[in-house]
């Protein structure tokens, strides 16, 4: 990490690409959900059934197509960005452990994460856009919740708070199933924006916030 940078990295290898100013005047803000993304029992085969959608994605293709892709965005790079092809793969899978729809909505969430709203949103940052990073980090969450399917009540709640208290961008962040929201907020109203912004989460989820 750098002061004042937020830097850009791929993965597989491991890859940076960029770093770009925080935007002057803002900061960061992070509440607690007090949901714990427990690894263990039933929320273990919930978080590795998600985990597994993935894998489950390269198998279909490796297995209709006898190429030896590691990874999506490995997929991608050697169809040249063919969504479509990649998804007619996906759509006649048949499989035991994942449907078609399931298989389709991991590689849907990975093509829009990956390859649409990151590059987006830092493209924004970049311009001074803090409006368009805001509605690329929506983007994100949205996606996490309907197409990843991994968040929580609770961190769907803070990312829409944080939005109406006046965040300019909040996004749930790690594993899902719990955790942790961020929010970008001016540095002038922080203190105001983390009062408000607690004692809304205590109202509803009082609970989990007692945690």
């Amino acid at each position: 990490c750098k002061p004042g940078m937020l830097s850009v990295y791929s993965y597989c290898p491991v890859t940076f690409e960029r770093d770009l100013p925080l935007p002057s005047g803002y900061t960061f803000a992070v509440a607690a959900s007090g949901v714990t993304a427990e690894k263990t029992r039933a929320a273990l085969a919930q978080y590795n059934r998600a985990s597994l959608r993935s894998r489950a994605v390269v198998d279909a293709w490796r297995e209709a197509t006898g190429r030896q892709e590691a990874h999506i965005a490995a997929i991608l790079a050697a169809t040249g960005g063919d969504v479509d092809r990649i998804r007619q793969v996906l759509s006649n899978t048949k499989r035991d452990d994942f449907a078609p729809t399931e298989l389709l909505s991991r590689f849907d969430q990975f093509v829009a994460e990956s390859a649409q709203i990151i590059p987006a949103a830092c493209d924004a940052l970049a311009a001074g856009d803090i409006t368009e990073f805001g509605r690329q980090v929506d983007r994100s969450q949205h996606a996490a919740e309907t197409l990843l399917d991994n968040q929580v009540p609770q961190t769907v709640y803070l990312a829409e708070a944080a939005r109406r208290e006046g965040a300019v961008a909040a996004s749930s962040f790690g594993a899902g199933f719990g955790g942790a929201v961020w929010a970008m907020v001016s540095k002038d109203s922080k203190d105001t924006f983390l009062k408000i912004w607690a004692k809304g989460y205590r109202t509803v989820w009082p609970e989990a916030a007692g945690r």
